[in-house]
């Protein structure tokens, strides 16, 4: 199917969902980058996460010291190198991403009924999108962003004492 063009990094086309998991796939080429497949899973209907990514972040502000795990990179199609251990506390950890206020632009959980809550939250206008993984206690627990050149996996650790 072909794509119509909606602005910058921005295509729109047809698509007919299917309660459950759906696969998204998509074959991207570029003159000037390298381009590839993609498989995503799709799951529908979306639900609002908006209170789901208010109550986490809130979280991630009153802890005191956690550990994070950390990996970068530049260069997707080489995969993640190893994760490198920060510590830190929530409230520094939370002030330095796109959702440090407690809200995104587009903000959906994507996940079942039954399942951990995940959401995915879009902030087009910096081209940042940020997939988040929450525990039993509502806090982030995994959290991948990608942004224009970087692709940001990490790994939460919390103190037992929280």
């Amino acid at each position: 199917m072909e794509l119509t063009a909606c602005g910058a990094g921005c295509f729109t086309g047809p698509v007919d969902w299917r309660s459950g998991d759906n696969i998204l796939g998509l074959r991207a080429s570029s003159a000037t980058w390298r381009g590839g497949t993609a498989n995503v899973l799709v799951p529908w209907p979306g639900t609002p996460g908006a209170a789901h990514l208010e109550r986490a972040v809130s979280a991630l502000r009153s802890v005191g010291n956690l550990t994070v795990y950390e990996a970068v990179t530049s260069d997707a199609s080489a995969g993640l190198p190893e994760h490198q251990r920060l510590r830190m506390t929530g409230r520094f950890f939370v002030s330095q991403e796109p959702y440090a206020d407690g809200s995104a632009p587009v903000s959906t959980q994507i996940s079942q009924p039954g399942e951990p809550v995940r959401l995915a939250l879009g902030y087009p206008a910096a081209h940042i999108s940020v997939t988040l993984t929450l525990d039993a206690a509502g806090r982030i627990s995994e959290e991948t962003l990608t942004d224009a050149t970087h692709l940001i996996h990490r790994r939460f650790v919390y103190p037992e004492t929280d």
